[in-house]
């Protein structure tokens, strides 16, 4: 039998929409050149298995949607606000996880976007480590993320939450 292996297993990382709480670019707080972290806490949606055949499990990719919420002040919306989406798509995993998510080794290649009020961040990454959680670098982003670099942390230490560090240029 084939278990999906469990999200905060591999952390996940993103694409995707606004949730519709009328958040946009419009809302958003000016960013300012410079570093910039804020953290956002995750609520996991349908994780799909899109199968490889004829490689079977070894082979399959899978993807899943975060809801974003700030947790704290998070580009000046306080604590709690829905903050966007994340959507992302991982896999294959080389290594193992066990289906309670203990115990994780091995890498995995994850395609990430993630939308917030004002524009979204690229990551992705080729042999990413899945033990505690997954550090992606950010590729670039749009809006008021233009010209991003940096990294998130996607459930570290297996906590449901994203950690962005990120360099605005």
């Amino acid at each position: 039998m084939r278990r999906a292996v469990p999200l905060l297993v591999l952390a996940g990382v993103a694409a995707g929409a606004l949730v519709s709480s009328g958040l946009g670019a419009t809302s958003a707080v000016p960013v300012k050149k410079g570093p910039l972290q804020f953290t956002v806490t995750l609520k996991q949606q349908a994780t799909y298995r899109h199968d490889n055949p004829p490689a079977g499990d070894a082979g399959d990719t899978f993807s899943t949607t975060l809801l974003l919420y700030a947790s704290g002040d998070v580009l000046g919306y306080p604590d709690g606000t829905p903050m966007g989406k994340m959507l992302f798509t991982w896999g294959p995993l080389k290594g193992s996880c066990s289906t309670t998510a203990a115990s994780c080794t091995g890498t995995t290649n994850l395609q990430t976007v993630t939308r917030l009020p004002g524009g979204t961040i690229t990551a992705n990454g080729t042999n990413i480590p899945v033990a505690n959680g997954l550090v992606v670098a950010v590729q670039g982003g749009t809006g008021i993320f233009k010209g991003v670099k940096g990294t998130i942390s996607i459930a570290p230490q297996g906590v449901a939450e994203d950690v962005f560090n990120l360099k605005m240029s």
